[in-house]
């Protein structure tokens, strides 16, 4: 009896020993765009958990998504596709005064560049900044006028919400909303490229790392650099900064890769 009582206190002194390995580990939120999540977060995953030594739990949406759940205390990083003061005045637009910026804090992590994508049968292959603003503020309706064939433009982006979309209105609509003829098809660069891929007319607001196969890339007198930032609620805490360094890690692995592949290694 005596030595059962004893080995049944070793197991159980294990147990006790093993179990803050698990339990300790801080359970961090992240949430929004889906691009970042694409291209960083959820393919290295693993090693942003080994690394910063937390329970990260992502949720790919949108950039609105990620900074409404952080404000809101849903999210504890909102990860988003756009620089911070386009974010903040887009969701002001919507609700004018949602968003009081100087709660948050930028940590950007990593650079890609706006792609804007077309059917491969597209013969229209570069394009100026001030021609594509002409398209997305209607005044450009048709590919025939840029010496293409005789086809509607069918703007295709993510949704209202969405980094990308934000970014190219703030830089080319100077913050207007887009006018042209648009089809929206939710979260991230991956569903734009596929909506492209089976549309003739189509023009993509896509992001480089996600502008690969089945689709051509409209060259561009001027790039469109775009941020990859994690935001976070004032300044973080030492167990949020150890994900947000982490990713950093990530990001530059991801770059490293898309290097080796011919790809984009902004």
């Amino acid at each position: 009896m005596r030595d059962r009582i004893i080995g049944l206190a070793a197991v159980s002194l294990m147990a006790t020993a093993a179990w803050p390995a698990t339990s300790l580990a801080a359970e961090i939120s992240v949430r929004g765009s889906a691009i970042f999540a694409d291209y960083i977060m959820q393919p290295f995953e693993s090693d942003i958990e080994a690394q910063s030594g937390a329970d990260v739990r992502i949720a790919a949406g949108s950039t609105a998504d990620g900074i409404q759940a952080l404000l809101s205390g849903e999210a504890n990083i909102a990860m988003t596709a756009a620089p911070l003061d386009a974010v903040i005045t887009k969701l002001n637009q919507a609700d004018p005064g949602s968003v009081d910026g100087s709660l948050l804090v930028p940590h950007p992590i990593a650079m890609s560049k706006v792609a804007f994508l077309s059917h491969p049968s597209n013969p229209v292959k570069r394009l100026t900044l001030k021609q594509l603003g002409d398209i997305l503020a209607g005044r450009i309706g048709n590919w025939k006028k840029l010496g293409g064939k005789d086809l509607p433009i069918v703007i295709v982006t993510g949704d209202p919400g969405n980094g990308t979309r934000w970014l190219v209105e703030q830089r080319l609509l100077y913050s207007s909303p887009i006018a042209g003829t648009t089809r929206t098809v939710g979260h991230g660069s991956t569903a734009v490229a596929e909506a492209v891929a089976k549309e003739p007319g189509a023009l993509g607001l896509g992001t480089g790392v996600a502008a690969t196969g089945g689709v051509a890339t409209i060259a561009t007198d001027q790039d469109i650099e775009q941020p990859l930032i994690m935001v976070t609620r004032g300044q973080p805490s030492a167990e949020l900064a150890k994900v947000i360094n982490a990713a950093r890690a990530a990001s530059y692995q991801a770059g490293r890769a898309r290097k080796s592949k011919g790809g984009e290694t902004s």
